[in-house]
Parts: structure tokens; C-alpha cells; sequence
């Protein structure tokens, strides 16, 4: 078909301005249209998990975790989830929330040099609609290393040219001790022995006077500590005295003890005066023998003083004192009562048997604990036991005592609970 050139002018002309009409709302008609259409939602975003720097910390200090900058852009974040991923074992409190905490972990010490040790924690958050992220942290813990303590051992005595021992078994540390050393700081000078170990020994000169020794040790982290020990080499013996209690009843037994036994020259003798009267008790002990023991019994009440004299093989000797009292034993007894729950209108049998201790003769004395009198009683001189009988007529519960009294007024009592129950009509028939 021939088309005239006017005719093709003017259709190229509409075509082209219902296109460029069509171009500019073509975008607005599509937009309405997606707005306009049902069940069409943006797609949802996953939460940011941040954990707040966390500075290098020592160990066994609190540790404060915080998430709280961890966000969502459609919400409150929905819930949080602390772990450990690396590292020694820790407890996290507060897992499930934005602040949690734990105490940083004690950092096993061995025979090296102590390192610090890292933790991995990750915290992992969720929004509403379960999405989740998650993000990781590394906490270094620095190690605390405590001096070690020297302990060089307690001052002690020898007598001359003998073999003695310094010992350091009583060091300690956070970790471990991995040198000793012993030096000689004060006296005459003798030759040492083992000085590089726990346990170093030497021969004391032949002459008295005292030797003074310094002990250093060095832990796994290399920090040292020092203590010294004061040797005296002594002609004339010496020992620790002890007794076994300072206070004792009358017929009990005590026991006294020369121990730690060193100077003069060996061997030693031992006796122990007990200061009342009777005859000591006197040991020669064995050459190598540097402890004894006796045991005394007092008959009398008092003060008395036992004495220690020690002696050794050219007699040289040396005392020591110790004062003691002898005291009355405690009243004692033993009481029965023959039933502790009663009819109303029964009677009791109570007793106080086997009295002893104190000084006698002896009152006995009985509150039954209903209102009726009390007894008393005086218990003749040999007599050890005293009995009596009451019948509780008011059903109730009651504290029955009695009390045992010395002429000295020292005192011994009991209290034993009496219930008295009604009579049973049906029991009489």
C-alpha cells in the first residue's frame, strides 16, 4: 500500500508520543500495581551479633561479656547465646542474655614458664523471625605468678664435730620450685654438702658457736625468695620440753617429752622430776638417741613443777621447768529413769548411780517439774548412788531433773523429759 509522505509524517509522529507518555508512567503503573498485589513482603535481614571489646585479663578475675550493641534492623533482637568454643573450661553465667560472665580460669603451672592462655567465646543472637548471625571473640589470660616462700627449716643445736642437715622441703609455690641453693652466711666456715639441693648437710667445727645458713629458691617464673636457719654448736646438751597437758585431774595421767635432744656429747640421760614428792624417772638413752618420754600420775590436788634434766656422756647437763596443776576431777554420774512416758496416777523411778569426781560427800536433789516439792538428799560417805519415786497425778509434759552436788558446791545435773498421758477407760476392761 502507498502511503503519502503527509500521512507517514503524522503516524510516526502519534506512535512516538503515546511511547514517550507510555515510557513516563509506565514505572508509576507497576509500582501501584506491586502495592496493589497481596502476600508480597520485603525480604527479612539477619540481626548484627557485636561483643564489646574485651581487654587482656588475669587469672581468676570476673569477666563481663557484653552484647548489648547487637542489633536488628526490623526489631528488637529476640535472644542471645553465649559459649566457649576454645579454651580451659569455664562456667558462662547469664548465657542467655545480652550482659553474661564468667571467672577467667587458673592457668596450670608446670616446671616452664608460665604462658598465657586464650579463649575463644562466640555469641550467637536471633530476631523474631529466627534469623541469626553470630560473632566471635579471643580473650587472652595473663598468668599471676606469687613469689615462692623459702623455708630454710627451724634453729636447732649440735654438738661439735657432728654430721648435721639443712633442709628446705618446707618451700612452696603457685607452680614449682626448680632450684635451691645453700650458702654458708655467718660463723666459722664449714664445707656444704648438696648445696644445689632441697637437703644439704655439713660436719659443725669442733669448736662452740653459731652458723648461720641462707636458703634461695627459684619458681617456673623465675622470681626467687630467701630464708635463713641458725645452727648453734653447742657443748652443753639441749632439748625441747613438753607436757602433754598443764592442767590435770587428780588420777589422771600426764605425760612429759624431751624431744629434739642435740649438743653436748652423745649419748644422754633424761630424768624427770615431777615435783611431788615420789622418786624421778631416769633414762640412759642409746648412742644415736635423740628423744624420751614418762607418764606420771598425781594423787593430790596442787601446784607442782616438773624439771627436765638433761646429761650428756662427759656431764654436762642442762634443766628445764615447767609448771602444772592438779585439779579435782568433775562430778560424774550416771541417771535412769524407769519410764519416760506415764499414765496419769503412775510413778517414776528415778536415779542418779555411780557418783564420782569432785570432793564428797554428795547431795542429790530431784525437781520433778509438776509443781510438787523438791527432794534432797545427802548421800553418806561411800555411797554412790541415791533413788526416788514420784507419781504425776495431772496428765502433761514435764522436765524431771536432778543434780548431783559435791561438798565443794561443784554441781552435776540432768534434765530428761516426762510426758503423762490420760488413762485409757477401755484398758480396764
Amino acid at each position: 500500500m502507498f502511503l503519502s509522505p503527509k500521512f507517514q509524517v503524522g503516524f510516526y509522529s502519534l506512535v512516538t508520543t503515546k511511547t514517550r507518555y507510555l515510557n513516563l508512567f509506565w514505572p508509576i503503573v507497576m509500582s501501584c500495581l506491586l502495592l496493589a498485589a497481596p502476600g508480597v513482603e520485603a525480604a527479612n535481614k539477619k540481626p548484627k551479633a557485636v561483643i564489646a571489646k574485651i581487654a587482656a585479663i588475669n587469672e581468676g578475675e570476673l569477666v563481663s561479656l557484653d552484647g548489648s550493641g547487637s542489633s536488628d534492623k526490623e526489631g528488637p533482637v529476640a535472644s542471645y547465646h553465649w559459649e566457649k568454643l576454645k579454651g580451659p573450661d569455664i562456667t558462662i553465667t547469664n548465657a542467655d542474655s545480652a550482659n553474661a560472665g564468667f571467672t577467667a580460669p587458673t592457668i596450670v603451672k608446670t616446671n616452664k614458664p608460665t604462658k598465657p592462655v586464650k579463649l575463644t567465646i562466640k555469641l550467637n543472637v536471633k530476631d523474631a523471625d529466627n534469623a541469626e548471625s553470630s560473632k566471635t571473640a579471643v580473650i587472652t589470660v595473663k598468668p599471676v605468678n606469687a613469689d615462692p616462700i623459702a623455708n630454710a627449716g627451724t634453729d636447732k643445736t649440735v654438738a661439735p664435730n657432728t654430721s648435721s642437715t639443712l633442709n628446705g622441703s618446707g618451700s612452696t609455690d603457685d607452680g614449682q620450685i626448680v632450684s635451691v641453693a645453700w650458702k654458708q652466711i655467718a660463723g666459722a666456715k664449714v664445707k656444704l654438702s648438696n648445696a644445689n639441693k632441697v637437703e644439704a648437710s655439713f660436719t659443725s667445727p669442733p669448736s662452740a658457736g653459731s652458723l648461720q645458713f641462707q636458703l634461695t629458691v627459684t619458681d617456673n617464673d623465675k622470681k626467687k625468695a630467701t630464708d635463713t636457719v641458725t645452727i648453734d654448736v653447742s657443748n652443753t646438751p639441749t632439748a625441747n620440753f613438753d607436757l602433754d597437758k598443764t592442767t590435770v585431774a587428780k588420777g589422771t595421767t600426764l605425760t612429759a617429752t624431751a624431744g629434739s635432744i642435740a649438743g653436748g656429747t652423745e649419748p644422754y640421760t633424761v630424768i624427770f622430776d615431777w615435783g611431788d614428792g615420789t622418786a624421778p624417772d631416769q633414762t640412759a638413752l642409746a648412742s644415736g638417741v635423740t628423744s624420751d618420754s614418762s607418764s606420771h600420775t598425781y594423787v593430790n590436788v596442787g601446784s607442782y613443777t616438773a624439771t627436765l634434766t638433761l646429761t650428756d656422756k662427759n656431764g654436762s647437763s642442762k634443766s628445764y621447768s615447767k609448771n602444772l596443776s592438779v585439779t579435782l576431777p568433775p562430778v560424774s554420774a550416771e541417771f535412769t529413769l524407769n519410764n519416760t512416758v506415764i499414765l496419769a496416777g503412775d510413778t517414776v523411778i528415778a536415779a542418779a548411780k555411780n557418783i564420782s569426781g569432785g570432793t564428797g560427800p554428795y547431795k542429790v536433789k530431784f525437781e520433778w517439774g509438776d509443781g510438787a516439792a523438791i527432794e534432797e538428799y545427802s548421800v553418806v560417805a561411800g555411797i554412790t548412788s541415791k533413788s526416788a519415786t514420784h507419781s504425776y497425778s495431772t496428765i502433761g509434759e514435764y522436765a524431771l531433773k536432778i543434780t548431783i552436788t559435791d561438798s565443794n558446791n561443784v554441781t552435776k545435773t540432768f534434765t530428761v523429759p516426762v510426758k503423762v498421758e490420760a488413762t485409757d477407760p477401755l484398758g480396764l476392761c
